[in-house]
């Protein structure tokens, strides 16, 4: 449990390509954002968008729309892959 809080971000570790994360499936990459599968997904169709630039605090109202359509496309393609009736958006941070 220590790697969490002691060890490098694994959005950060999947951009460096580290050999630990290539178990997380790329599935979509432009300049600003990474999208990936969940590695141990919960649910069926479970994507990650992350942005590429770590952010500390909150994003600039500048910065925040262009990661929405990011979002916006991948709940799209998803909706179409897994015939998903419904898609959840699901905000997470950590220290």
């Amino acid at each position: 449990m220590r790697r969490p809080r002691t060890g490098p971000c694994f959005v950060c570790a999947i951009l460096g390509q580290d050999p630990a994360s290539l178990d997380h499936h790329v599935i979509d990459e432009d300049e600003d954002a990474i999208v990936f599968l969940a590695m141990n997904p919960t649910q069926y169709g479970y994507t990650l968008v992350a942005p590429k630039v770590q952010v500390a605090g909150d994003f600039t109202v500048g910065e925040y729309p262009g990661l929405q359509r990011v979002v916006h496309r991948v709940v799209k393609a998803v909706r179409e892959e897994v015939g998903a009736e419904r898609v959840y958006v699901l905000s997470l941070g950590s220290n």
